[in-house]
């Protein structure tokens, strides 16, 4: 009990039993509640205060007397400094004002032994307010750590971002010298053969700029916007390209591989040529690499009666370890290998068939499999594929400049293999290129010379493509308005609209296409 409840109830007169019973009893009901609890009058004469009030505040229970005021309690805490330095009467008195005119308020007070209080004041109908306070000391701890913890997955999230521009530039620049070499390769004269191994190892390196696309587009899987692709493209050349990647790996093992496409099935179809590249290279790649003798065989057939567009049912089947049945359930899940030995043995994460599960669905298809322990397993998966006609005969080949008048270029590069690349691609388009190894001998040579259009790469040492752009647009004279054509490894979203803002006028990511430049090239011609 406080001392003041011994000497009578504050703000109450004497009187009947029952209202001295009534009165006992909401001070006891006031004391077990969990919040500190007080009551002021519209004199701010303390009528009604808790234990947990005091001891949430640190009060001494000698402050609560018939006598308390509203004032006692403020002229305690600025003695002890809680209110911060100035006159302590000043800081009661600014206090004291608030309270005679009182509104409902709500507000947090972190008290010098890091405690956080919560209080909440709401007006009496007859004048005089009441106030809980409530400790939320753990609450504000959890927010502060999970704002702690947001701050830090933005900043990891920055610096994942920082890290996909780097490595989207350090990667695609040297894959750019990969398939630009191997498609001046077929403009060559080469045997069959030498022809068969040069397009296989295109569709190789394109199914690793595949794969270096979708790391570096890795925010947008985790944000569930993948999007999908449908152009026409060669089922039977992609089969095909598929058999030659592995036949490699199945030869060293001494298996056979085959293929088989059903008469039924059209030969130029429209999807998503890469994501189906990806589903066969990774259940094709599982099929060699768990069968350690017999074969693996992938045939693709059309399912009888159904309507457009095709549904192609597409099967790899292998002898190999197979399957046990309780496995089964999880095989499809993220991290999950049908045993752990399997990871020892074979390596892998555990992800392959859980990314072509996404794939498969995100296409409108299913997947599942079919498998008997020690004999073999059959993955299949349907989906729906549309027929298309086949090209025209007469359609231009990819490439063909003949209707490209002959430029002087500026190419502005600092990459060797890049700047052979390049020159030797122009030089077959019948096009004169001139060097220039950075920005600033790029603005050099604009300034000794006329050029047609300028193909500018971003990065360089010294200055950049981006501010040597603005330079150039700076420039007095018509150079200031010749067409430069950003040529860069940075393809991450925004990396174009900073070209264009620098004054570019068209964008050509690496790896380089030829058709793609070709087509900057004529737009330049046209401006």
């Amino acid at each position: 009990m406080l001392p003041w409840r011994e000497r009578g109830n504050l703000g109450m007169h004497h009187g009947a039993g029952s209202a001295e019973f009534k009165w006992r009893h909401l001070i006891e009901a006031v004391e077990e509640f969990g919040q500190g609890f007080t009551v002021f009058d519209r004199d701010l004469n303390l009528i009604l205060c808790n234990n947990r009030f005091l001891e949430m505040l640190d009060f001494p229970p000698s402050l609560v007397h018939p006598g308390t005021v509203f004032a006692d309690f403020m002229r305690y805490n600025a003695i002890r400094g809680e209110y911060g330095p100035g006159e302590v009467e000043e800081l009661v008195a600014e206090r004291v004002e608030k309270a005679r005119n009182f509104t409902a308020h709500c507000f947090e007070r972190e008290r010098p032994d890091g405690t956080v209080i919560e209080v909440r004041g709401t007006p009496l109908p007859g004048g005089g307010f009441v106030t809980t306070y409530t400790e939320i000391t753990d609450r504000k701890r959890a927010e502060r750590m999970l704002i702690h913890a947001k701050d830090k997955a933005e900043e990891m999230a920055r610096v994942k971002a920082n890290f996909l521009a780097t490595m989207s530039h350090e990667i695609r620049t040297p894959m750019n010298g990969v398939l630009g070499m191997l498609h001046l390769l077929t403009g060559s004269p080469l045997t069959h053969e030498q022809r068969d191994h040069l397009e296989t190892a295109q569709s190789s390196a394109r199914a690793l700029l595949a794969i270096i696309n979708d790391i570096l587009d890795f925010s947008k899987l985790e944000a569930g916007q993948m999007t999908l692709e449908a152009t026409r493209f060669d089922l039977c050349r992609l089969m095909e390209e598929m058999v030659a990647l592995l036949r490699g790996a199945a030869a060293d093992k001494g298996l056979t591989l085959q293929s088989r496409i059903a008469g039924n099935v059209p030969r130029h179809i429209s999807g998503d040529p890469t994501r189906l590249r990806q589903v066969l290279t990774n259940l094709m790649g599982n099929a060699v690499k768990f069968t350690e003798k017999g074969g693996v065989a992938v045939s693709v057939g059309a399912e009888p009666d159904a309507p457009a567009p095709t549904r192609l049912r597409f099967e790899v089947t292998d002898t190999g370890i197979g399957i046990e049945p309780t496995a089964a359930p999880a095989l499809f899940s993220e991290f999950v290998q049908a045993d752990s030995s399997i990871t020892r043995r074979f390596g892998g994460t555990g992800l392959g068939l859980s990314i072509c599960k996404r794939l498969v669905e995100m296409m409108g298809g299913e997947i599942g499999f079919d498998s008997m322990p020690g004999e073999g397993t059959t993955f299949h998966f349907t989906m729906p594929l549309t027929a298309v006609a086949e090209a025209r005969a007469a359609d231009a080949p990819e490439g063909d400049a003949s209707d490209l008048p002959p430029l002087s270029v500026l190419l502005a590069e600092d990459n060797p293999v890049n700047q052979k690349l390049t020159t030797t691609l122009l030089g077959r388009w019948g096009q004169r290129v001139t060097l220039a190894h950075n920005g600033a001998e790029a603005i050099a040579a604009l300034a000794r010379q006329p050029f047609d259009v300028v193909l500018m790469d971003v990065h360089m040492p010294g200055m950049d493509g981006l501010e040597a752009t603005r330079r150039i647009r700076a420039m007095p004279g018509p150079v200031a308005g010749i067409p430069i054509i950003a040529m860069t490894a940075d393809v991450l979203d925004g990396d174009a609209a900073l070209c264009l803002e620098a004054g570019m006028d068209d964008y050509v990511a690496k790896p380089v296409e030829p058709a793609r430049l070709l087509a900057a090239l004529r737009a330049a011609v046209r401006r």
